[in-house]
Formats: structure tokens, C-alpha cells, sequence
């Protein structure tokens, strides 16, 4: 179906697209454009035919694409701003600022006028509603404190039409010590916890402490001062402390102590591993070691008086050791020229193998050169006899 629209032709152009539906999509205007004298030649036909209403508005399709358009230009602008190297704070990057801010509050207008258009938004419903939190308001504050005072109010109030005697406790205003106790009894007797009540009622309370004071000593003179008081207890935990460990270590061989801090250089070669034979002192029997240990002991006690006995046998051992170094330097000196020898023998070995094959090497060389040599004569001595055997043919 084709829409005519009656219009003179000095308002054909300016009326074809003004309505703001032409632009929803909703009317779609006609393929071919309408000429101001098609539109005369079928006025009448129009004045006889019943006047079309104009469709209506789609006003959430408009604020979408009002929407787009407002975003398509930010983004253009931003775009241009960014390319186009405009110095910052000169009239260019200026002016695109302050468009950008003008279409950024149309866009924000736009989209809040677009919450009450649209009948569906495009949310998800709540499913739960979070309690409020932070601090209280004012209001709420003193609204939760008169609740709870009209709650303690009537439950006040049930307690005295069980304990009538609560009312005649105190006449007139309470001191502190008074309110307090009151405020005791009363939570006592919300709990039904009678035990010991008697000391809340003023009466009794009084004798009770009265009593007491009796009962009290007199304060000592000699009163310990705090540090003495304090020294005291710490020594008798020191003592218990002390025997305990003297039941344990009978209980339990004593363990080696970890050390303290970094090892010693002695300590930290004690822990590598040994290669190599034992050495004499580890090699040595037990009885070897238990005859050493008593010489060196005797040896090392101190005399107090020359002992002649003593001092013919420490000669005699330091002739021992003196014989005993030696008969070692002597062996170590065996040794050294053992090996000086033998080192002087495999070079003498070695340096007589490499004159033979030097010997070998050279009567090879002079054998080929006779060889050569007798092979040239041969070929000589053949060559004229040939040329004799030609020249008789």
C-alpha cells in the first residue's frame, strides 16, 4: 500500500520527510519520488477517499537511535582528537572537549528519558533484595533504642507480677552500686537463677559484708615489697624447673647439646668425610692404645723434684724417637732415589727405542735409492740395443 500525501509543491520538499516516524522505520516512504504534478493531478480522486491517519510514533525506536548516533559521534570526535595531533590546550582539542561534553549530557538526558520509554528494559529481574548495611542513619539508631527500651519495659513488668518484692527494693532514686545490683537481680531472675540471691537484696548484702569484714586479718607491717614478692615465685619455678630436669636426666641419658652459631673451622673438618687408610692412632689396637695413653700421662705430670729413674727413661725414649725419625727420613730418602732411578731407567729405555726405528728408517731410504739407482742402468743398457736391432732390420 502506497501512501499519497497532499501537499502544494511549494511545501513538497519540506513536508516529505518532517514527520519524526518517517525516520522509525514504521512508514516507509514511496520508491519513486512524488512530483508536485502527480500530487495535483490526484487531489480530487484524494478528497473523495476517507483522510488516512498518520501512523504513530515508535518514541523508545527513536531514543535508541538517537542513542546511536550520539555515540557514533563521540566516538568520531575522539578518534579525530587522537589522529589528528591537535597540540593539547589549543582551540582544536579545546573545541573537540567541549563537544564532546555537550554530546556526553545529551546522551546521559537521552538514556535517562529512554528508562521511562522502554516497557521491557533490558535487565534481569531481582531475585533476592540485600539487607542495607553501613553505619545506621540517626533516625534508625534511636528507633532500634526505643524498641529496645520497650522491650525491657514490659519484660520489667512481667518480672514484677512474679516478684512483686522488686518494687519495694529501692525508694527514690538509686546510686550506681544500687542500679547495679538491681540490674543483677533482674537478669538473675530472667535466667530462673536463684542461687545466691540473697546477696543482690540490700538487707542481706549488708550483713553479708559486714560478716566479712570481720572475718578479715589485720594487714602484716612487714608486707613484701612487689620486686621481692616477684623474685621469690621466679625461684621457686627455677627449683621445680631444676628437678624436673635432674628426674629426666636420670630417666634418660643426657643428649648431646646443638651448637651455638656458626661451627669452628676444627668442627666443620671433623664433619667431612675421611678417605684413605686409618691412621696410627686409629689402626692401633686396644691394648696398644691403653700402654700409649698411660707413657704420655706419666710423661706429662709435673715434677715437682728431679727423678733419675724418670729422666734415663725419658732419654732412652727420645733416643727411641730420635732412631725411630731416622730410620722414616732414611726410608723416605730409599724411596725418593728409587724413583729418580727408575724415572732415569724408562728415559734411557725410551730414548734407545727411538734410535732403532731412527736406524730402521734411514737403511730403508738408503735401500730404495739402490734400488732406483739400478733401475735406471738396466733401462739404459736396453735402449741402444734396441736401436742397434732396428738399424739390421
Amino acid at each position: 500500500m502506497t501512501c499519497v500525501i497532499t501537499t502544494t509543491p511549494a511545501q513538497a520538499p519540506a513536508t516529505m520527510f518532517s514527520h519524526p516516524a518517517l525516520l522509525t522505520g514504521l512508514a516507509s516512504p514511496p520508491l519513486t519520488p512524488i512530483s508536485p504534478t502527480t500530487i495535483t493531478t490526484k487531489r480530487n480522486s484524494l478528497h473523495a477517499s476517507p483522510k488516512l491517519q498518520p501512523p504513530e510514533p515508535s518514541y523508545a525506536m527513536l531514543r535508541a537511535h538517537h542513542v546511536y548516533a550520539l555515540k557514533y559521534t563521540i566516538a568520531k570526535l575522539r578518534w579525530e582528537q587522537v589522529n589528528n595531533l591537535y597540540l593539547p590546550g589549543q582551540d582544536a582539542d579545546w573545541n573537540h572537549n567541549e563537544m564532546i561534553n555537550k554530546l556526553e549530557k545529551e546522551l546521559h538526558n537521552v538514556q535517562e528519558a529512554q528508562k521511562g520509554l522502554d516497557q521491557f528494559p533490558n535487565c534481569f529481574a531481582p531475585i533476592a533484595f540485600p539487607k542495607a548495611h553501613g553505619p545506621l542513619t540517626k533516625e534508625k539508631f534511636e528507633e532500634n533504642k526505643n524498641i529496645e527500651l520497650e522491650k525491657e519495659k514490659r519484660i520489667n513488668e512481667e518480672l514484677e507480677k512474679v516478684f512483686p518484692f522488686l518494687k519495694r527494693l529501692f525508694i527514690g532514686p538509686m546510686t550506681k552500686m544500687q542500679a547495679k545490683r538491681d540490674f543483677l537481680l533482674r537478669e538473675q531472675l530472667k535466667d530462673n537463677d536463684l542461687e545466691d540471691i540473697s546477696m543482690l537484696i540490700p538487707t542481706e548484702n549488708k550483713k553479708w559484708l559486714m560478716a566479712q569484714q570481720e572475718k578479715k586479718p589485720n594487714h602484716p607491717t612487714n608486707r613484701k615489697s612487689y620486686e621481692q614478692q616477684r623474685y621469690e615465685k621466679e625461684k621457686q619455678k627455677v627449683a621445680a624447673h631444676l628437678e624436673f630436669l635432674a628426674k629426666q636426666e636420670a630417666k634418660e641419658p643426657p643428649r648431646k647439646p646443638l651448637p651455638l652459631g656458626p661451627l669452628t673451622k676444627e668442627e666443620w673438618v671433623a664433619t667431612l668425610p675421611v678417605y684413605g687408610p686409618k691412621t696410627y692412632n686409629e689402626a692401633m689396637l686396644p691394648s696398644q692404645r691403653e700402654q700409649r695413653h698411660r707413657i704420655i700421662s706419666w710423661l706429662q705430670r709435673p715434677w715437682g723434684t728431679y727423678n733419675e729413674k724418670a729422666s734415663k727413661a725419658m732419654e732412652a725414649l727420645a733416643e727411641l724417637a730420635k732412631a725411630s725419625l731416622e730410620e722414616e727420613k732414611s726410608r723416605k730418602r730409599k724411596e725418593e732415589m728409587k724413583k729418580v732411578e727408575l724415572i732415569k731407567a724408562l728415559e734411557a729405555k725410551k730414548a734407545k727405542e727411538e734410535g732403532k726405528k731412527n736406524a730402521q728408517e734411514s737403511g730403508k731410504e738408503e735401500e730404495g735409492k739402490k734400488a732406483g739407482q739400478k733401475d735406471e742402468g738396466h733401462k739404459a743398457g736396453e735402449e741402444p740395443a734396441r736401436i742397434t736391432e732396428v738399424k739390421k732390420e
